[in-house]
């Protein structure tokens, strides 16, 4: 019954993403003075990069994956001229990337609780970046890259916050995990989460400089930590293989693999 429930969440939200797709191309395309050119191929680049980025993960400490299209999300809304493109590009990217996952058995390991953290986490951080970024001017910051930076830190911990309390509301959800457990396990996913939202915010902050060279300078030291963490993961699977690992409830001591956070 909570598997059903929590896949009933998911098409809503699925479907709410293709609405606010929608809403926000009409509402971006009608603008007085838009060039609809521009802000299409704008949108369309975005929709591609985000979707192909959200379809890889990277294991966290939790034992889930963690999709690094927050990383092409945080890029988008530092280069993206137009608020609408954005967020048309994000809820489109997520919708189109979910039917990827769901139909495609290489990425059999995300499943719904994934895509309910992926959408709600990425809504919150559109919406944080954007007040954020326009009270820091409205203050009076005159250095863009630091108003930047201070807006991505402010909407990444809340993307993190929000991804860890959907994770405890699975563990409310079904009766064989506990809420208060996953929330906790979550968080210990903060290292991964930051490198993350590190390589984007320094790719989109050197695209404007260093053009193609930005993929070197954020992606290249990114590339050295996504290995690190697989090395860890696998060191871990082997581990725990063979040692007794604690039950999610507090029953009693159990020998298993790391299970799915969100599963």
């Amino acid at each position: 019954m909570a598997e059903t429930r929590l896949r009933t969440i998911s098409i809503i939200s699925w479907l709410a993403l293709a609405i606010a797709a929608v809403i926000f191309t009409v509402t971006g395309l009608s603008q007085a003075g838009i060039d609809q050119g521009a802000w299409i191929s704008e949108a369309l680049l975005w929709v591609t990069a985000i979707t192909l980025v959200s379809l890889l993960s990277v294991p966290a400490p939790s034992g889930s994956r963690i999709s690094l299209g927050i990383g092409a999300i945080v890029a988008a809304s530092i280069l993206t001229q137009e608020v609408t493109a954005f967020a048309a590009a994000t809820a489109a990217a997520l919708a189109i990337a979910w039917v990827f996952q769901r139909r495609i058995d290489t990425w059999s390991h995300r499943t719904d609780g994934d895509f309910l953290s992926d959408a709600l986490a990425a809504a919150v951080f559109g919406a944080t970046y954007v007040y954020m970024e326009e009270l820091f001017l409205g203050w009076g910051l005159s250095d863009d890259a630091w108003t930047v930076v201070g807006a991505v830190a402010i909407g990444g911990l809340a993307w993190f916050i929000v991804r860890a309390l959907v994770a405890a509301f699975v563990g409310v959800e079904r009766t064989d995990l506990a809420g208060r457990y996953l929330w906790l396990l979550a968080l210990e996913d903060w290292a991964v989460v930051v490198s993350i939202l590190a390589a984007g915010t320094l790719f989109g902050l050197t695209w404007p400089v260093m053009n193609v060279w930005a993929f070197a300078v954020a992606v290249l030291p990114y590339a050295f930590g996504h290995l690190a963490f697989e090395r860890y993961h696998q060191g871990h699977l082997r581990t725990d293989d063979s040692s007794p690992r604690p039950d999610p409830r507090g029953r009693r001591p159990r020998t298993s693999r790391p299970f799915d956070a969100h599963g």
